[in-house]
């Protein structure tokens, strides 16, 4: 990671999720909500005419023939893996979780779209100080956020710790 850039993990994922959510025959694998926010991540981090270019099907057909010659299927899976993620912190919060704490958080829109449903619950994210940066003004255009949602800046391959609260079921 460059200290001064956003993670490339962070935007390689931002733009899987962005191909899929402007694909018709699948953009119902992507809530609306998480497409706004991944399209925003991606134009405040210059890669807005990646996004234009989802508009036109000859430029979605190039990026999965690239995505088919490094990583096939990559793109699909980053959007499933999500949605079963989904899946389980929801399945927790019904279960009585206080807290959730994602590492490594990119532009997940996840906690951004949630955490307004559940003002009992701490949503803790944490990644990189350049990633988190971001993301803070992607929320701001987009609103802002709650109370409850806890965006941490941490470079992770240094010593020192989370912080998050050790007392709450998470």
């Amino acid at each position: 990671m460059k200290e001064d850039r956003s993670s490339g993990t962070a935007l390689v994922v931002a733009k899987s999720q962005a191909l899929v959510a402007s694909t018709p025959s699948t953009r119902n694998l992507v809530a609306p909500e998480t497409r706004r926010f991944v399209e925003a991540a991606l134009r405040r981090s210059g890669k807005g005419r990646f996004v234009a270019g989802l508009q036109r099907r000859w430029f979605r057909s190039l990026v999965r023939v690239y995505e088919a010659m490094m990583i096939p299927g990559l793109a699909m899976h980053q959007v499933l893996r999500k949605r079963c993620i989904e899946g389980v912190v929801r399945r927790e919060l019904k279960a009585g979780v206080r807290q959730v704490v994602q590492v490594g958080a990119g532009f997940d829109a996840l906690f951004h779209r949630i955490h307004r449903g559940y003002s009992g619950v701490r949503f803790v994210e944490v990644d990189h100080p350049a990633t988190q940066r971001l993301k803070r003004e992607v929320i701001a255009d987009l609103g802002g956020a709650g109370g409850n949602l806890d965006l941490r800046a941490h470079d992770l391959t240094a010593e020192g710790h989370l912080n998050w609260d050790t007392d709450r079921r998470t």
